[in-house]
């Protein structure tokens, strides 16, 4: 069976496991397209002369919840590209805690009910570093930070277009990161010993899009009125082609996968016909 991107989506929830040389095991919940993008990178890098005259320093992605992520290849063991059922996943939009940095706040707050009255409601709100960096070394003696380094409140676009530098093979890589913590003092981590970075994406550039997808739109009005047809990819990664079904998954003849979507082919045309036996 053909699946196409949206038909994919609604199905399976994607993830990114990462095993490391020191036994660390991190996972990230990505999109379809962002996944794809990824394993053409690493593909590339796979196989031909590409892999020796430009090889990779880091794996760069985006999370699905506006979250980057960098990670040394040289400290990667194995990279596995998973897929879970939706239906069988407690919380498929959940951020995965690799390490265990996620603070949580609960506090009171007063809400009018519908009698008129004033009850008190509990909300509890999650909040997470600005960025995370996870070094090759230990933390401090002194008990100065710990490791990872975590970094709040930063400034956006304090990254400025280091997503570039991580995407682009020509471009050369800043030495240092530079960030200012929380008592407003100028720090540089030194890349070379960086082993794994998380971010906000809000710290990097912000280009205006909206102008770039008008001008988008009118270009392919153009194009299609001239009798032509605007190819656009999955992806807007440098490494991504497909424009059709996902690629690597462009015939799945999975019998489960009935078991996932009501088809109006069952037995009868109901839903209690749908087996409902999984192989997970």
């Amino acid at each position: 069976m053909e699946l196409t991107e949206e038909e994919f989506d609604a199905l399976f929830n994607h993830t990114i496991r990462i095993e490391l040389l020191n036994g660390m095991v991190l996972i990230y919940g990505v999109s379809t397209a962002e996944k794809q993008r990824v394993i053409g990178r690493l593909r590339n890098k796979s196989d031909g002369s590409d892999s020796v005259n430009n090889p990779l320093l880091f794996l760069y992605f985006q999370t699905f919840l506006q979250r980057n992520v960098v990670i040394r290849v040289s400290e990667i063991v194995r990279v596995i590209f998973c897929f879970d059922a939706i239906a069988l996943a407690i919380d498929p939009n959940s951020y995965y805690d690799n390490f265990k940095v996620l603070e949580k706040d609960t506090n009171l707050v007063e809400e009018a009910t519908p009698e008129g009255k004033v009850a008190l409601r509990v909300v509890t709100e999650e909040f997470l570093p600005s960025a995370i960096i996870y070094h090759k070394g230990i933390a401090a003696g002194d008990g100065y930070d710990t490791n990872p380094l975590l970094y709040y409140d930063l400034e956006n676009e304090c990254l400025d277009v280091f997503n570039n530098e991580l995407d682009d093979d020509n471009l050369v890589m800043r030495q240092f990161i530079n960030l200012m913590d929380m008592d407003g003092e100028a720090n540089f981590i030194a890349v070379a010993q960086i082993t794994v970075m998380e971010f906000d994406d809000a710290l990097l550039m912000n280009f205006d899009y909206e102008d770039e997808d008008e001008d988008e739109d009118e270009d392919e009005d153009a194009e299609t009125s001239a009798g032509g047809m605007a190819d656009y990819p999955i992806s807007s990664g440098p490494e991504s082609t497909a424009t059709g079904a996902i690629p690597g998954y462009p015939f799945i003849d999975f019998p489960w996968l009935n078991s996932l979507k009501n088809f109006d082919d069952t037995k009868d045309g109901t839903e209690d016909d749908v087996d409902e036996t999984l192989p997970f």
